[in-house]
């Protein structure tokens, strides 16, 4: 497989479901030439019940079938998902390939529980066809290690009756995270026993 054919074939990828990151990095794997193992592990967190099904019918079917590869899935939830990943690579048995949190891929590189994709990427024909801010959400310190295949919105929601009695002006939201923790700070309330009762701020996840 040539590596036209692999970006080609990447671009079809991106219309999937949650499954891009794994589609993209086998694709990858495949079209460098380096995915010599027959069988390979993929991890998938946090995959709702309606795609389960399109996991395990339709998208690893179609890869086994183009490329010859076996592709054992498992599928797990966030709740503990790293200790469970952690469990997996002390054991010998860490998968080829796994989809992770963004906020994760700091603690992941630090642990050395993940390698760079720089033997993989490097010179890869394909990798202009994910935006150069997906590319670069990806990078520690100059090297590679994952590819986000979505990026979120994660918007600023506020109560402006809560910012007018903590004495905040309604109408001005904080603009960084200076702002943020000092409204967090007037807007937190505790009872008498010093427990809080009404966070500051919350992120939802």
């Amino acid at each position: 497989m040539v590596a036209s054919d692999c970006s080609r074939k990447l671009r079809v990828a991106r219309y999937g479901l949650r499954f891009r990151v794994a589609v993209a990095l086998l694709l990858c794997l495949v079209c460098t030439g380096i995915a010599t193992a027959q069988r390979i592990t993929v991890v998938v967190p946090d995959v709702q019940d309606a795609a389960r099904s399109y996991y395990t019918d339709v998208l690893v079917p179609a890869f086994e079938e183009e490329t010859g590869i076996e592709v054992e899935l498992i599928l797990m939830s966030w709740a503990g998902f790293i200790d469970q990943f952690v469990a997996l690579h002390a054991a010998g048995q860490a998968p080829d390939v796994a989809q992770l949190g963004g906020a994760d891929l700091g603690t992941f590189v630090l642990n050395g529980l993940i390698r760079p994709l720089n033997e993989w990427t490097d010179g890869w024909d394909g990798l202009s066809d994910f935006s150069p801010a997906a590319v670069a959400d990806g990078m520690v310190d100059g090297k590679l290690y994952s590819i986000a295949y979505r990026l979120d919105q994660r918007p600023l929601m506020y109560r402006a009756d809560l910012f007018e009695e903590s004495g905040l002006d309604g109408r001005q939201p904080p603009t960084d995270w200076d702002e943020l923790l000092d409204f967090a700070k007037k807007l937190v309330r505790y009872d008498d026993a010093g427990e809080i009762v009404r966070a500051g701020f919350n992120t939802a996840s």
